[in-house]
């Protein structure tokens, strides 16, 4: 077995455990209770992260590498790339339901405009953009950068208000369609396609 991937998998099994202790109890506690709470000794979290703060933000790249692994296995089924945002803010939506406290410390790094940590999500959304440009449902002259900051920090703002109804989506969505696109995005009964998802705020 190649060591390296063995390290790697040893390390993200312990990510995930500090994961799980985070989404469960979130961040208010000292390193001395987490460790209690992993079975663990303060300076074993101490020689691994040096400080809280730095295990924290692991944690939160760890999150970001989770919603990017399941976008990408669940858009393979989507039917045009228009569906693949709509999937994109759903997972977005899903990790808040699955892990708030998590959540909440990045929409409090995006308020303080802190978008530094999104570059597992921006690779994943150009290749989605990448491929509904070939298909002609999104704008070939868009900045990509730039709408990609402007979908992610405000998904991210309507979600933690609870507010990403079927207007937010169609006014996230409208700077990158095409007429084509927007016709795709228009034949989509919102209600229904998120039928399979009750959870998702456009049903209140």
């Amino acid at each position: 077995m190649n060591p390296v991937k063995t390290m790697k998998k040893i390390e993200e099994r312990k990510l995930h455990q500090l994961f799980l202790l985070y989404s469960q109890k979130g961040f208010d506690y000292t390193v001395e209770q987490i460790a209690a709470m992993l079975g663990v000794t303060p300076k074993t979290i101490y020689n691994r992260y040096q400080t809280k703060e730095k295990m924290e933000q692991c944690v939160v790249d760890y999150w970001e590498l989770r919603i990017c692994r399941s976008l990408e296995s669940k858009i393979t089924s989507s039917n045009s790339a228009v569906e693949s945002v709509l999937v994109f803010m759903y997972e977005l939506y899903l990790s808040k339901k699955e892990s708030y406290p998590i959540f909440r410390l990045k929409a409090q790094q995006v308020a303080l405009k802190d978008t530094s940590g999104f570059q597992k999500l921006a690779k994943t959304m150009r290749a989605i953009i990448a491929k509904g440009m070939e298909d002609g449902d999104f704008r070939e002259n868009l900045n990509v950068s730039s709408y990609m900051m402007f979908l992610l920090v405000n998904t991210i703002y309507f979600i933690i208000f609870d507010c990403l109804d079927s207007e937010m989506i169609h006014y996230l969505m409208s700077p990158l369609l095409t007429p084509d696109g927007q016709h795709k995005l228009n034949e989509i009964d919102l209600e229904s396609y998120f039928s399979t998802r009750p959870f998702f705020p456009i049903h209140r």
